[in-house]
């Protein structure tokens, strides 16, 4: 049960991210998203580095969610 509450929140964790890295409403910060010494250097190297990990974040998240309800 706490495994699938887990995977859950995680995945949701995921999801949330991989979303605002799409739209690109995810903020320059230094405990979400892709935090490379190259990103952190400037706003557009930021947002550019998080829209093209969205998918991956995303389909990481989905995997997450479908484990957690499996799980539970």
């Amino acid at each position: 049960m706490v495994l699938g509450v887990l995977l859950l929140v995680a995945g949701a964790g995921l999801v949330t991210v991989g979303l605002l890295g799409w739209l690109r409403l995810l903020p320059r910060n230094r405990f979400a998203g892709v935090r490379t010494p190259a990103t952190l250097r400037s706003d557009a190297a930021f947002i550019a580095a998080n829209r093209v990990a969205a998918p991956p974040l995303l389909a990481a998240g989905a995997v997450c969610i479908a484990g957690g309800g499996l799980a539970l």
